[in-house]
């Protein structure tokens, strides 16, 4: 198996760098924000249910009623701690939740779609090639926006 992607899918690798790692991690970067600092993990410890209703939802997979209850009560045990937090937030909180949210539904997307198209890749090509890019991706950004300098960083 190659470490690469397969040849003539330039573009499914910067998808998946996207909108598999660059969005998603800015968007939880800007939700750790204004939250409570249990929230985010909190959230995302919940990744396996929703990939399981991705999964179920995009592959159309087979399901007995008792799995189904399991997501719909693991799906409202996740919705509480964002609901009980937004209770006690401003505005500025409910956008931080519903970034990391969305930050939560697109990797489940993504990591869906990614299972479904290429079973033939390894994990290393799915994680490690899309995370260097978004490790420059960010730093530039970073660099740009933030107006970095050598200088500002201590001694050590």
């Amino acid at each position: 198996m190659s470490l690469l992607f397969p040849v003539g899918s330039f573009i499914s690798n910067v998808v998946v760098a996207l909108f598999y790692f660059v969005i998603p991690f800015s968007l939880m970067s800007y939700g750790e924000q204004t939250v409570s600092s249990g929230l985010p993990p909190m959230i995302f410890t919940n990744i396996l249910v929703v990939v399981s209703c991705a999964s179920l939802l995009l592959l159309k997979g087979k399901t007995c009623r008792l799995q189904l209850l399991r997501l719909l009560l693991a799906i409202a045990s996740l919705a509480v701690a964002p609901i009980s937090e937004a209770r006690e937030s401003n505005r500025r909180q409910w956008q931080s939740i519903l970034a990391l949210v969305v930050a939560l539904i697109m990797y489940a997307i993504m990591y869906t779609l990614c299972k479904k198209r290429s079973c033939c890749m390894t994990m290393l090509t799915y994680n490690a090639l899309p995370y260097c890019v978004e490790w420059v991706a960010l730093t530039t950004v970073g660099w740009l926006y933030k107006h970095l300098r050598w200088n500002d960083f201590p001694p050590d």
